[in-house]
């Protein structure tokens, strides 16, 4: 087994970690957390380590408060964080089937903190000492992905023979020949996140020590409003919703770690280069649908088929045949081929966005949810992206760039 750590504590961040830990108690996974007030009760070793997980909650309400606890840390001895992950309800499926009954269960959580602006010069040169990190799973917001990995770079970029966090045991996730560390994205715009961080990592002299490996995921999952704001001292808890059960798709390479994802409950599988990159496509056409139509509706994942009704259709329709047509001049661009197989077509993506929207129809998307705590979004890592893509390969985008521009006009209200 070796470490992995997450960066960022997200919905999906807090969702891997508490899978993890719900399935395996001693897996030695990490938080990676950038807040002041979780830095400060961590180093004092006072933080609750403990995950809650409830399920038949009502889709979108807050996690049923859990009453104080006394400070400990998990079996081991490390600080740790609480997360309280609940699953959405799920509806009987007829009159004579039951709707999902409550269930709890607890489980420890370690969490570490990452150096910031705000630190001490101190206390970043302690944080940096810290034993290298082999496998880091990024789920931060895109447009924090590259702020976040700099910060990390101290602890990825070390030799081959150095330890890691734990002892190493009989299995491994990481590339045994070259020892790189495994940097996994699981950021929503992935495409675009991967070529900021490529920059990164070539004006540090990386790219030998840190691999970057896309991935994808379609479960849905939400922190509820009342628990989005990470710095307040008064609730010491992470709460986040799992509101929608889907898949992770990682590259076969990483094996390992899918198979550990898969047993976690996280319905992980592994695919090849080509078709990961056809995955990330799909997963692209699906938010630039999803995300920027409920933030500007104000609705759940499922609520779009009702509100647009019959516009529901033609906004498919329109945003997935401009992604289509982007993705199909990037492969032939990129590779020299054309996409004979049809992977890329307009059906394909619209298939894959009903799925996922029937899928995590309770679901609050991460767009949405910015908005609702008027915090920046990630548009231009979607919409935008296609929109940038697109010119560059002289394909013309209208419509997700009117859908960029409202979810900006959105979005400048609050800031």
């Amino acid at each position: 087994m070796e470490p992995i750590h997450i960066l960022g504590a997200g919905a999906m961040g807090l969702l891997l970690a508490a899978s993890i830990r719900t399935a395996f108690p001693s897996y030695p996974v990490q938080l990676l957390l950038r807040d002041p007030y979780r830095h400060s009760a961590i180093t004092t070793a006072t933080t609750t380590a403990t995950t809650t997980m409830t399920t038949g909650s009502n889709p979108g309400s807050s996690p049923s408060p859990i009453p104080s606890l006394p400070p400990v840390v998990d079996h081991n001895g490390r600080p740790s964080v609480t997360v309280c992950l609940a699953q959405a309800a799920q509806p009987a499926a007829t009159t004579k089937t039951r709707a999902t009954s409550p269930r709890q269960t607890v489980v420890h959580v370690p969490a570490q903190t990452v150096a910031t602006a705000v630190m001490t010069p101190l206390v970043q040169a302690n944080i940096y000492n810290r034993k290298p990190i082999r496998n880091l799973i990024l789920t931060t917001k895109a447009y924090q992905a590259v702020a976040a990995v700099e910060s990390m770079l101290p602890r990825l970029q070390q030799k081959p023979n150095e330890d890691t966090d734990t002892a190493t045991t009989t299995t491994t996730t990481t590339n045994t020949a070259t020892k790189a560390t495994n940097l996994i994205v699981l950021c929503n715009g992935a495409l675009a996140v991967r070529d900021e961080l490529q920059s990164l990592l070539e004006r540090h002299h990386a790219t030998k020590s840190v691999q970057v490996w896309l991935g994808t995921t379609t479960h849905g999952a939400f922190r509820p409003p009342t628990t989005t704001d990470e710095n307040d001292s008064n609730d010491r808890l992470y709460h986040v919703v799992h509101a929608g059960v889907g898949h992770v798709v990682l590259p076969i390479e990483l094996a390992p770690m899918a198979a550990l994802l898969d047993r976690a409950g996280l319905h992980c599988s592994t695919t090849c280069t080509a078709a990961m990159e056809t995955a990330l496509w799909h997963k692209l056409a699906a938010n630039c649908v999803i995300n920027p139509l409920t933030a500007l509706h104000g609705c759940s994942n499922g609520d779009l088929l009702l509100l647009l009704k019959g516009d529901w259709n033609e906004w498919l329709d329109k945003i997935t045949r401009e992604v289509a047509a982007v993705a199909a001049a990037n492969h032939a661009a990129t590779s020299g081929q054309l996409d004979d197989d049809d992977q890329l077509s307009v059906a394909s993506l619209q298939a894959y966005v009903h799925q996922v929207v029937t899928d995590t129809a309770a679901n609050k998307s991460s767009m949405w949810q910015d908005v609702l705590a008027k915090r920046p979004t990630e548009i231009g890592y979607l919409s935008g992206y296609v929109v940038e893509r697109g010119r560059a390969l002289g394909v013309d985008c209208p419509v997700n760039a009117q859908l960029y521009q409202q979810v900006r006009a959105l979005t400048e209200r609050y800031n």
